[in-house]
This record gives structure tokens, C-alpha cells and sequence, in this order.
């Protein structure tokens, strides 16, 4: 005889363990922060005084804008002076229980919270160490009878400047084709000359060499690069040329006449005449 089993009677199937939120960890696990953060506070005590100052002032903040650090203070004087006359044995001993009973999750949380503030700070020292100018170069006469305007570009490079900054100075000498105009990449790497005349040119700033060079045998008004050096925009006599980093013309803007000026907007990518 056949017995039919019903959807009820039949076994529930195997429930999986879930895992709590507690033991679930976004990236690293809890040992691999903990090495982590190790060896981030063993790399900013290893650096020198002033940069590992600068380092610590960005973890730790401004003890005049950082209001949650006072009311942390409040928050433990509070908890050092608490009332518990009002309070049973039990109740005392619970919260005494509570107080000294470790939260797993939160100490993971806190550590992994650290650890991210560590590496920020070390990139906001490095970022104001690259942004942030250091004091300005003036210079400085030795007796009043000395006049600044009588020192030399010339002087300057040979005798006042290091080595390393007299190196970028350079003369370029462009008689045939101007006037110019000189626009930079967004790297500052490479630099855009346009001449009036139809000479259009790419300069690499590192090393001084001639990336590119071409003639478009019309007027040209201004030039810009667009999103990278490897492209730009040329106003020329009837309308708006696109070239690339090796003079070949990729796109021509019927239309736009006499463009007198240009502008490229990265964020939006737009071309603003």
C-alpha cells in the first residue's frame, strides 16, 4: 500500500549556520588589520620629527575643532562619578559585569577604524608635503646700496640657484612664426606652443624633447589640450581642427570661425569657445 506524503510530513531540510555579523569582516580579516596597523605605527615612528608630527597632527586633529574629544571627556567623568545610591546589590552588580565584559565587534570595528585613520593620515602628509609650498623665495640685498633690479636671469641661474632648479630653466627662440601661445596639460608635463603663424608644436617638460612639431600653413588664434596630452584643439583661420600627439587630424568643427579663444572643461568635457 502507497502512502502519500504530504508538504508538512516531509523533513525540514538542513539549516545552514549563519555566521553573525560579529564575525564578518569587509576585505582583511581582524589578524591581518592587527598586522597592519602594526606596521603603520612602526612606519611613522621610524620617521623623521617633522613629518611624523605632521602625521600625528592629521590622525589625532585639532584638539580646537574636534568637539567629539570633549564630549568623550565628559562622557568618562560622568561615568567615574555616576550615582548608584539609588541602586540595588543586583543592579551595581550587573553594570559592574557589563562594564567589564568585552565586545568583540566593537574592538574589530574600532581597529579597523584606526587603521584606515592611519592611512589617511600618512596620505594627508604626503599630499601637503606635495601641495603645500614650503616658504617663498625672495631675494635678499646684503647693503642698501644694492638694488634687486640690477640681478640677472643670467647671474641668477649660475650663481644663486641649486643645481637641480637651474636645470629647467631653458630659452626658447621663436622669431618666424609668432606670436605664441603656451597652454600646459593638466600633468604639466607636456606643453602646447601655437604661433599665429601656423606653427604647432608639443614640448615634454621632463626631458625637453620635441614631441611634436607641424605647420597647418593657416592663422592660428589658440590651441588647448583635451582630457590628456595626446590630443588638442586647434583655432585656426575657418574653423576648430582636432589633432593628436603626432599632428594627425582627427575631427574638424565646421562652423566655428574665427575662434579667438579656447578653453577645455575636464569634468565635463566640453570644449568652450
Amino acid at each position: 500500500m502507497s502512502k502519500s506524503i504530504s508538504q508538512s510530513d516531509e523533513a525540514p531540510p538542513p539549516s545552514k549556520k549563519t555566521k553573525m555579523a560579529s564575525h564578518l569582516t569587509l576585505g582583511a580579516t581582524h589578524n591581518q588589520i592587527l598586522e597592519q596597523r602594526k606596521s603603520l605605527k612602526k612606519q611613522i615612528h621610524s620617521l623623521p620629527r617633522d613629518q611624523k608630527s605632521k602625521v600625528l597632527s592629521h590622525f589625532h586633529g585639532s584638539e580646537r575643532t574636534d568637539l567629539s574629544k570633549q564630549r568623550l571627556r565628559n562622557l568618562r567623568e560622568d561615568d567615574k562619578h555616576q550615582d548608584m545610591s539609588n541602586m540595588s546589590d543586583v543592579q551595581r552588580h550587573t553594570l559592574d559585569k557589563r562594564k567589564r565584559r568585552h565586545n568583540p565587534a566593537l574592538q574589530r570595528q574600532m581597529h579597523r577604524r584606526e587603521t584606515k585613520r592611519l592611512q589617511n593620515a600618512m596620505a594627508a602628509a604626503d599630499a601637503e608635503e606635495i601641495l603645500h609650498t614650503h616658504t617663498t623665495g625672495l631675494v635678499e640685498v646684503e647693503t642698501d646700496m644694492e638694488r634687486t633690479i640690477q640681478l640677472t636671469q643670467q647671474q641668477l641661474k649660475n650663481e644663486h640657484l641649486q643645481e637641480s632648479v637651474a636645470r629647467n630653466i631653458f630659452d626658447l627662440e621663436l622669431k618666424d612664426y609668432g606670436p605664441y601661445k603656451v597652454r600646459y596639460d593638466r600633468s604639466g608635463r607636456y606643453s602646447l606652443l601655437a604661433g599665429a603663424g601656423g606653427h604647432v608644436s608639443i614640448i615634454d617638460q621632463h626631458s625637453l624633447a620635441l614631441t611634436s612639431e607641424f605647420f597647418v600653413n593657416e592663422t592660428v588664434r589658440d590651441a588647448c589640450f583635451l582630457h590628456n596630452g595626446s590630443m588638442m584643439a586647434v583655432a585656426q583661420e575657418k574653423n576648430v581642427f582636432v589633432y593628436d600627439d603626432k599632428g594627425v587630424e582627427i575631427h574638424r568643427m565646421d562652423g566655428h570661425r574665427r575662434v579667438m579663444g579656447m578653453e577645455f572643461l575636464p569634468y565635463h568635457w566640453l570644449l568652450g569657445k
